[in-house]
């Protein structure tokens, strides 16, 4: 719905020059927000072109009055991927989010030097002679120069692919991807899905997407969605990617086979 007596500004539609987002946005009675509140994925009839909803927030100025934004992304935009028709199960919405990873010790086999390891004789992990706090690998022991070798038992990684050991005790930006999507299945195949990439939908276009390994699935969540009277599932995946390095499948729980569904390992 679109009235411009309740549009926000003289300009009413605007675009952002960057992104191609377009935006507009009403001053509404309470009474009023369910005759203006539109669906993601929404056809959105007031752009001078053919867009979809992507966004939609309410404010709250004073008691019993809102002002409501929407956004609207056009078909060629990349915020909303895949089919351009209005069909919710085609349609992907997707961000890029930079956090941070700690790489503890233990991903090489490595702990600190204590009095004990310096009386014995132990190397440090440059083959220097250690002294307390130093990082050592945990079987040097074994090893005749007591200098040990790194040990990946509680590392996610792949041994032959591995992060350098000069990451130690270190926390280096971690790049995440989130992905919605919608879908007819049922939850309890959904729930399955786990691991590390297999494949991502070619309409997704993922950085590395086709290097198997090289994302981890981090998080899931499944909610029930009702649009146009149809009950679907909305999916939520975060993943975390593997850089310099690829996650071993066999430690964070198989390689999946299939997008919506999953791999092979169940929970």
């Amino acid at each position: 719905m679109s009235d411009s007596k309740r549009i926000v500004g003289s300009s009413g539609v605007r675009k952002d020059k960057n992104t191609g987002t377009y935006t507009i946005q009403y001053y509404l009675l309470e009474s009023e927000l369910a005759d203006y509140v539109p669906k993601v994925g929404d056809v959105a009839g007031w752009t001078p072109e053919a867009a979809y909803v992507s966004g939609v927030e309410k404010n709250e100025l004073a008691p019993g009055y809102y002002i409501l934004a929407i956004e609207a992304e056009p078909d060629e935009n990349a915020g909303i991927l895949g089919n351009a028709g209005n069909k919710i199960t085609d349609r992907y919405e997707w961000k890029y989010e930079d956090r941070e990873l700690y790489y503890p010790p233990k991903l090489w086999g490595v702990r600190r030097a204590t009095k004990t390891d310096v009386a014995a004789g132990a190397l440090n992990i440059y083959g220097n002679t250690a002294v307390e706090k130093d990082f050592i690998y945990k079987n040097y022991a074994s090893d005749e120069e007591l200098l040990g070798s790194a040990g990946y038992a509680e590392s996610p990684f792949k041994a032959a692919s591995h992060p350098p050991i000069n990451l130690i005790g270190t926390k280096r930006e971690w790049r995440h991807f989130i992905v919605v999507f919608y879908s007819e299945k049922s939850p309890k195949y959904l729930h399955r899905f786990h691991g590390v990439n297999g494949s991502f939908p070619a309409a997704l276009e993922v950085y590395n997407g086709g290097v198997s390994g090289k994302w981890r699935l981090l998080r899931q969540e499944l909610e029930s969605y009702t649009n146009d009277g149809k009950e679907y599932v909305k999916v939520t995946r975060t993943f975390g990617y593997a850089w310099g390095a690829l996650w071993d499948p066999v430690k964070c729980g198989g390689t999946w086979a299939n997008w919506e569904l999953g791999g092979t390992q169940e929970d």
